[in-house]
């Protein structure tokens, strides 16, 4: 099995052949609403996908209208189907930070500015895997602000927090 995280940002034309080809995708193109988010993908970057993966789990159910023009070419699974089955400990506190994972824009920094915590805020850019993984156990917990605002749930966020056995500050 060959599972691709962030197929939104999938460029490359050719997947291993004989083998299950699993898109993930986690961007945010709709809200609760139907409100249209920054996630928003051109359409045929997503008939690619559609053609290429054999299946694609979308992490939420508010992006099925993007995809309405390709029913019959996808294989769609709607989730978040992210969260394991053993209850996840918290874990031990190194450090009174609460951490921020993601881009940072004008909405989430005038945010982060403004709020008030007897923690400090920490930003973290451009970490993953066990480095980041690291930096979340240690803290305090994870902070959560949405890229724009919106009626959505930022499942890797969520998940990061859940996995690391911390809080979820949101």
């Amino acid at each position: 099995i060959n599972v691709f995280v962030g197929i939104h940002q999938w460029v490359d034309e050719f997947l291993p052949k004989g083998i299950l080809n699993i898109g993930i995708q986690t961007e945010q193109f709709f809200d609760a609403n139907g409100q249209k988010l920054w996630g928003t993908i051109r359409q045929s970057h997503l008939r690619l996908m559609c053609l290429k993966f054999d299946v694609i789990l979308d992490f939420t159910e508010f992006n099925r209208p993007a995809y309405q023009n390709f029913n019959k070419d996808c294989r769609l699974v709607f989730g978040p189907y992210i969260f394991p089955k053993d209850k996840v400990a918290p874990s031990n506190i190194k450090s009174n930070d609460i951490c921020f994972v993601g881009a940072i824009n004008e909405r989430r920094k005038k945010i982060i500015s403004a709020l008030s915590f007897e923690h400090s805020i920490k930003v973290i850019l451009n970490e993953f895997g066990d480095q980041l993984n690291q930096k979340i156990c240690d803290s305090a917990g994870v902070l959560n602000i949405h890229y724009q605002d919106g009626v959505y749930a930022e499942w890797p966020r969520i998940l990061l927090a859940y996995l690391n056995g911390k809080i979820l500050i949101s």
